[in-house]
């Protein structure tokens, strides 16, 4: 009874409420399971379950009670985790600093191993001195969904109006965002960009989000390169193919766009993104540019100066304008990296976050080393079937489950893990 006295309310204090009560009971023994949370719930009736917990202590009064209270995060902290195997977890502890902190001084953020300096007048930032990154070029356009073909009016570069603030200010975190304002095709636009810079990590990740509101125009985002280069080295498909400026057209006129899927790297500099990006090798060398997007109207436009045929029909698809839509463009930029597999390893960092969950430290179920990529796990007829490829141009050696594994130059093999007995 005296329990049953204070359960009145939802609340339990400030910052907690009861949002749940289960009642489980045996001829031993009656538990009591109360959840909480830091709002109140809406649909739970407090004087039903009293009534119930009544009539099961009042059925008998000597049997112990056990009561358990279940709290959910009430708040969340950003950490350090470190390491994570693959297929595995890594406990947390609070302890002694293992890496440096981020600092942001004004529009500056460091972390000791990578130092990112926002300009306020242009918007564009330098990584390690290299100016000139997050720079956005809009253009008209006049092709179609297959193929571009410049259109005719202004090139946007400068936009007219940055602003800068500071949102995350470390230590494990730090995040300046620009906002630029633009005219695009006399339509007004707002491009936000979030820098982000993590304690222990040279990636600095960039995020550009607009809602796009003009049709017939490409936007893209330059990322200049410290040294020039005349090749480049693109992810696709179990490969990495080199590739000059120019690709060779057929009937086309050559086209100095490419996709990647993962990462392109441009002498001492990667580009990395979660899925495909396409991209340009500047005429100089100098630089590359990413497309954000690119605004059509017709699925395949007759007539165009760079493809004398037509690639479909010629169809309008007002959706491919992209008006009103919220465009999304991340990437991450790591300078003085050009090997392709270190360039893979921060693509799943950019684009596969970690997940946090309650419980002990789990033993990986798989452990796969050495220089290759795992592209699949599935189970098949009782086996487990792991697909791995090496990412380069050399034989490495690996291992599955201490299982030793020769591959050669981009070669993908298929293991088969049997059941146990």
């Amino acid at each position: 009874a005296p329990l049953l006295d204070r359960v009145r309310t939802q609340q339990v204090n400030d910052t907690t409420w009861v949002t749940g009560l289960d009642i489980d009971e045996t001829p031993e023994l009656v538990t009591v399971t109360a959840a909480c949370g830091p709002e109140p719930a809406s649909r739970l009736d407090l004087a039903m379950l009293r009534a119930r917990a009544e009539a099961v202590l009042a059925a008998d009064p000597a049997r112990p009670v056990r009561i358990r209270a279940v709290q959910r995060a009430m708040c969340r902290a950003l950490v350090v985790a470190g390491p994570v195997p693959g297929y595995g977890s890594v406990a947390w502890l609070p302890g002694p600093r293992t890496v440096d902190p981020v600092t942001v001084d004004d529009a500056t953020l460091a972390n000791g191993l990578v130092s990112v300096v926002v300009d306020r007048a242009t918007g564009t930032f330098a990584i390690d001195g290299v100016a000139g990154f997050g720079a956005l070029v809009d253009e008209p356009e006049a092709g179609d969904t297959y193929t571009h073909q410049p259109g005719t009016g202004p090139v946007v570069e400068v936009p007219e109006q940055v602003t800068v603030e500071v949102v995350e200010h470390g230590p494990v975190r730090g995040v300046v965002r620009i906002v630029t304002a633009w005219d695009w095709r006399g339509t007004a636009a707002t491009v936000v960009t979030d820098v982000t810079v993590l304690a222990g990590e040279r990636l600095v990740r960039v995020e550009h989000r607009c809602t796009n509101p003009a049709g017939d125009h490409r936007l893209r985002v330059l990322v200049p390169l410290p040294v020039r280069v005349d090749e480049v080295v693109a992810g696709c498909a179990f490969a990495a193919v080199h590739r000059g400026r120019w690709n060779e057209g057929g009937l086309e006129a050559a086209c100095p766009t490419a996709p990647a899927r993962r990462f392109v790297l441009a002498g001492a500099l990667a580009v990395v993104v979660p899925g495909v990006v396409e991209y340009e090798l500047g005429e100089g060398g100098d630089r590359l540019a990413l497309t954000v997007l690119r605004a059509v109207g017709v699925l395949s436009r007759p007539g165009l100066a760079v493809r004398p045929v037509n690639a479909g029909p010629a169809l309008e698809v007002p959706d491919a304008q992209l008006l009103g839509r919220t465009v999304t463009c991340r990437y991450g930029i790591a300078l003085g990296e050009n090997d392709a597999l270190t360039a893979l390893a921060f693509a799943d960092d950019l684009s596969t976050p970690l997940l946090v969950t309650h419980g002990v430290q789990v033993t990986p179920a798989l452990v796969v080393d050495g220089p290759v990529e795992v592209s699949t796990v599935r189970r098949h007829a009782g086996a487990v079937e792991v697909r791995l490829w090496n990412p380069s141009d050399r034989p490495v050696v690996a291992a599955v489950d201490d299982r030793p594994l020769a591959l050669g130059p981009w070669e993908i093999a298929v293991v088969r893990i049997p059941p146990p007995n």
